[in-house]
């Protein structure tokens, strides 16, 4: 039985399908269009933002709520997301270019919750729900050694 095979995940904070979202970088919000799919603690996707098209691979955990994935711009880099599903529906985090060490936050919620595009200003104002890249550094050592499927 192939992955593929399994149920997606049933957790109604986790919905496989489509999702939007944003990421910023310094004064440039990029916003973003992804397909997921949640199954068995497993994150499989893939979208497109300014930057090119991308797949996306990562972990969830439904006890923490805790989400790390790796962006792999398509014959590009890759990059991490660390984030938590928030109890509004919404995972947002940061991310991160390795290379360099350049951060920010992202945020992704499940197309069609909260209107078409949601607006970045409040996010200041929001409770960090990830304070610390270094929380995140054991679930990023697992998910950035994976091979890309």
């Amino acid at each position: 039985m192939s992955d593929n095979d399994l149920p997606t995940e049933t957790d109604p904070r986790f919905p496989s399908g489509a999702w939007r979202g944003y990421w910023i970088q310094d004064d440039f919000t990029g916003w973003m269009e992804v397909d997921l799919t949640f199954r068995q603690g497993k994150i499989i996707g893939e979208g497109t933002d300014p930057v090119s098209r991308y797949t996306m691979r990562g972990t969830y955990d439904l006890d923490t709520g805790k989400v790390v994935i790796r962006k792999h711009y398509l014959n590009q880099y890759m990059l991490p997301y660390a984030g938590v599903m928030g109890g509004d529906g919404h995972m947002s985090g940061l991310w991160e270019i390795p290379s360099c060490n350049d951060r920010g936050p992202w945020r992704l919620w499940p197309k069609g919750k909260g209107g078409e595009y949601q607006s970045i200003s409040g996010m200041a104002d929001e409770p960090r729900v990830v304070t610390s890249w270094e929380e995140f550094e054991v679930w990023f050592e697992e998910v950035m050694c994976e091979e890309c499927e």
